[in-house]
């Protein structure tokens, strides 16, 4: 037994909720400084309601987005990335 093996929590990316059709966007960034603006930018996103996942890729100036359509439209969250700074 490996008492120093990092444990990983279970995924929860895959979970479907019945009713809801979870869509995922791809958006462009300008004036992404550094790394640690791109983590600032995911928990920012994340805490939105609809929002269920943002993962920004700081070397291509990208987020990938998934939201629930229901809840949040695409315009509300590029307001959040524009309210932010990007």
């Amino acid at each position: 037994m490996n008492l120093f093996k990092k444990k990983t929590p279970p995924s929860t990316t895959n979970i479907v909720i019945p009713g809801s059709d979870p869509e995922s966007r791809a958006i462009k960034l300008s004036n992404l400084d550094c790394p640690s603006c791109a983590i600032d930018l995911d928990l920012t996103l994340e805490e939105l309601p609809g929002v269920t996942s943002a993962k920004t890729n700081y070397a291509k100036s990208e987020i990938n987005i998934s939201f629930d359509p229901k809840k949040i439209t695409l315009q509300k969250i590029k307001s959040a990335i524009k309210s932010a700074g990007y």
